[in-house]
């Protein structure tokens, strides 16, 4: 095994470099014997350079805002470097980091729901509705979204850490599986700012982030971590899917009577 010193992740020597940064083998990739200590000064799995928390997890010397804003770029740009430094990560800090911008983002969405509803780019009876309500949803989702969030992350690391296990690929701890999905989610919700494309775009990039995330915090590998993140998202997806099927025909059910 060696360990790249680019994205501090370990993986077996290959020519074309290191499989989750795509830095070439060379001078700044160190080898690293079975068995063997680490570098003096390196921490596990990771380069001295890297050690240092995310910038969110030093906002009080780096200052809030520029810290989020950071993080937010890494994750969503770099995040093999990103998560190569988690291996010490503070659970609440990705918590409020995902609570805070999944806030941000929804209600952004909803923001331009509104907007497209004035400007007559709705569905008219959806349009209308969302025209006459669109301060009610938005205080709506300035109370719930938070609560939310922090469950959907409970059940979904959960379900993640599982499904990771079952392949092998779950090394360190539930709570690094945590800290992992709740970055990606809230810098995949920061991309939900942009109108149109930004939703989906936001999802997106959570899932591929997640799984980037994953593959390095874990040293688990792109397949395994795509199929500890796709399987429950696929089968959580499709029970909703169904839940909401089932309420509609009970809805258009009770319309018609008896």
């Amino acid at each position: 095994m060696i360990t790249c010193a680019a994205c501090g992740a370990e993986h077996e020597a290959t020519a074309s470099g290191c499989p989750f940064c795509a830095v070439a083998g060379g001078p700044d990739v160190a080898a690293v014997a079975p068995g063997a200590s680490k570098p003096a000064g390196q921490t596990e799995g990771r380069p001295e350079s890297l050690s240092d928390a995310l910038p969110w997890e030093s906002r009080s010397s780096r200052g809030g805002l520029g810290a989020l804003l950071v993080t937010v770029w890494r994750v969503l740009f770099s995040p093999a470097r990103a998560f190569a430094s988690l291996r010490d990560c503070s659970a609440l800090d990705a918590l409020v980091f995902a609570m805070l911008l999944g806030t941000v983002g929804v209600s952004a969405a909803l923001g331009w729901e509104v907007a497209y509803a004035r400007l007559g780019l709705e569905p008219p009876s959806w349009g209308a509705w969302t025209a006459a309500h669109g301060k009610a949803l938005l205080l709506g989702v300035l109370a719930a979204v938070p609560a939310a969030i922090a469950v959907f992350l409970a059940l979904a690391s959960l379900a993640v850490h599982l499904a990771l296990a079952l392949v092998g690929g779950a090394r360190r701890s539930l709570k690094l599986s945590f800290a992992v999905l709740a970055y990606a989610l809230g810098a995949g919700a920061a991309v939900a700012v942009v109108p149109m494309i930004g939703a989906p775009l936001g999802l997106f990039w959570a899932v591929l982030g997640s799984i980037t995330g994953l593959a390095v915090a874990h040293d688990a590998g792109r397949v395994r971590a795509g199929f500890a993140v796709l399987v429950p998202l696929v089968v959580g997806g499709g029970a909703l899917a169904f839940a909401g099927l089932v309420g509609w025909l009970m809805l258009e059910a009770a319309k018609a009577g008896p």
